[in-house]
């Protein structure tokens, strides 16, 4: 039988809801559960006691699995009305079925909420072990959510909605309607909590109404609570995005509509333009630390550093294969698979390497923590006077700056960030840095005849994808649910006038910029985020910003083709002379130039 350790005892605080206060524990190292709890004032741990509790968590052992009635019904006594239950059955010979423990739980009306595996990696007995969360079997986490709301704890409400099975959420209504909960919850905890945080919460918001519009595209009280969020960030001209979006295909009367929507201009937008890199005599020799799996920004932003430093000049740490010629076993249809010439280091032959001067830059683009914070502190320690700059490439648009810095144990000096709203201060060290396209990747142009009018293809999970997707098809009579492998994918875009970009969980995409790498025309939403020398709207590409606009754009731009195609070429020429992956690299670089100083000179 796996054995709980003090580690794993310590680790069951994850599972204690939020809103749990007085907590009854029934099982091994109990100092050290408590001491996992003391971060959060209003919960109570005891041994003992009649209850009400909000939270039992109870070791069941493999001899009273046998009699699991009498454990029940002691938990079903001491348990409130919305408190949760917490069965650990650690795997072994004795472990029971989770059917077992709901039949159980049935006898004592209370119910099998969810549950959690616990790995059997190492125990000799095999087995399978969980950790079961149990409910009385009248629990309504709607109604707890907004008990808890109302008595002042939006956060906690969260929480309970978070947890919410995905087995009760298969009515897309229903899981619309969980979603809007959610988002109000967020509301009231953002209300509450000001400032601090605020794109931390801007960000769930953002995650939680792209699961809802996926399931019910047309749900207006989603986007009325998202828009929200982007009015209290800064940005209201994408609130009414929002709202004329939905407003098209569920529409309020129109003196509503007129008081939702007026009165919005642009927010105001810095202007970033990269300095030229000045190449010195001696290129710098640069080592990258990134996650090891496959991952489009850093791995074409390190194929372009090859192609302007040489190959030499780049290290990655950890070495990853797929960017030397090894396909990997997930994701292998993404364009960022390369063959470059490389050799793997160990950490300690890395720290060697810094130590002596080796290399004269250091780029930290593992913000997944695929490496540990002992060993990239190591890293930055063993820099030394080399500078460190994060390149955060992630799909969100919070601002990691402080929590990495803690996390290399300080020393960054500059900041590069992908999804960089326009509408928020992320301070002077930060400066944009989209996604680019891999040089290797832009295909030649033949005559090959582009009969196509428009191409998609794509999952519809997040963005506004299924709003806008159904209602083209419905309008236009087109099939855009088609799916390609990659060679095909690339003969389609080949073939095709018009592309078409809408955003995706992050609101930069790869489809941005392999459009006009193919000679379509980029149809785009237009971006939230700063790209330093974007295409231009009606010249190099054409943007629009809900979905009443894209049907007219997508009406006109289908029947003016030639005109179509002029801005289709001028749009191809911007991307090679800015934003292939070669083009990035010398702009990250001639910004560490400019604002690191002494650098590269």
């Amino acid at each position: 039988m796996l054995s709980a350790t003090p580690e794993f005892v310590g680790s069951l605080a994850q599972y204690v809801p939020a809103f749990a206060g007085p907590t009854l524990y029934g099982g091994p190292s109990l100092d050290t559960f408590r001491a996992s709890l003391a971060d959060r004032a209003h919960t109570v741990v005891d041994t003992e006691g009649a209850g009400p509790f909000d939270c039992v968590v109870r070791f069941v052992q493999p001899e009273e699995a046998e009699n699991g009635g009498t454990v029940i019904r002691d938990v079903a006594r001491a348990l409130g009305a919305n408190g949760c239950a917490l069965f650990v059955l650690l795997p072994g010979a004795g472990a029971q079925s989770l059917e077992s423990i709901a039949q159980w739980l049935g006898t004592e009306a209370l119910a099998l909420y969810r549950h959690h595996t616990v790995s059997t990696a190492g125990s000799a007995d095999g087995g399978q072990g969980y950790i079961a969360f149990a409910v009385r079997s009248t629990y309504n986490p709607l109604l707890h959510a907004r008990d808890l709301m109302m008595s002042g704890h939006a956060d906690w409400a969260f929480d309970v909605l978070v947890h919410i099975p995905a087995e009760l959420q298969t009515d897309p209504q229903i899981a619309a309607r969980i979603a809007a909960e959610k988002l109000v919850c967020l509301l009231a905890w953002d209300r509450a909590a000001g400032e601090k945080d605020r794109l931390a919460r801007f960000f769930f918001s953002q995650a939680t109404f792209y699961n809802a519009v996926a399931v019910a595209p047309a749900a207006r009280e989603v986007y009325l609570c998202h828009g929200e969020f982007w009015r209290r960030i800064g940005d209201v001209s994408m609130r009414q995005r929002l709202l004329r979006s939905v407003f098209h295909v569920a529409p309020v009367a129109e003196s509503q509509q007129v008081e939702i929507l007026e009165g919005v201009t642009e927010p105001p937008r810095r202007t970033f333009t990269p300095p030229a890199w000045r190449a010195p005599a001696k290129l710098p020799r640069v080592l990258f630390v990134m996650h090891p799996r496959p991952h489009y920004g850093l791995d074409v932003q390190y194929y372009g550093l090859c192609e302007v430093l040489g190959d030499a000049n780049v290290v990655e740490f950890p070495y990853k294969p797929t960017l030397h010629g090894a396909k990997p076993a997930e994701l292998a249809h993404y364009p960022c698979m390369f063959n470059r010439a490389g050799t793997p280091l160990l950490l300690d032959e890395v720290v060697t390497q810094l130590r002596r001067g080796e290399f004269d830059l250091v780029i930290y683009g593992d913000l997944e923590a695929g490496i540990d914070s002992s060993a990239a502190k190591t890293i930055v320690s063993a820099a030394g006077n080399i500078p460190v700059v994060l390149f955060d490439a992630q799909d969100d648009p919070l601002d990691q700056w402080a929590k990495m810095n803690e996390f290399v144990g300080g020393g960054l000096r500059l900041y590069f960030k992908r999804e960089m709203l326009a509408c928020w201060d992320y301070g002077e060290h930060t400066v944009p840095m989209p996604f680019a396209y891999a040089d290797e990747r832009i295909p030649s142009l033949d005559a090959t005849p582009r009969n196509e009018p428009l191409f998609w293809a794509g999952h519809r999970q997040f963005g506004l994808r299924r709003l806008y997707l159904e209602q083209i098809e419905s309008l236009f009579g087109m099939d855009l649910n088609k799916s390609y492998s990659q060679d095909e994918y690339s003969a389609a875009l080949r073939g095709a006038r018009i592309g078409l970009n809408i955003f995706g969980f992050g609101f930069d995409t790869v489809r941005y910029w392999e459009i006009p790498a193919h000679g379509a025309m980029l149809l785009a939403e237009r971006l939230p985020i700063y790209v330093p020398l974007d295409f231009v709207d009606g010249e190099s590409a054409v943007f629009f910003d809900d979905l009443p606009e894209l049907e007219d754009r997508l009406t006109y731009w289908m029947a003016h083709g030639d005109e179509a195609a002029r801005i289709a070429a001028r749009g191809r020429e911007h991307l090679l002379r800015h934003h292939t992956a070669s083009a990035r690299a010398r702009q990250m670089l001639g910004w560490v130039q400019a604002r690191v100083e002494g650098w590269g000179r």
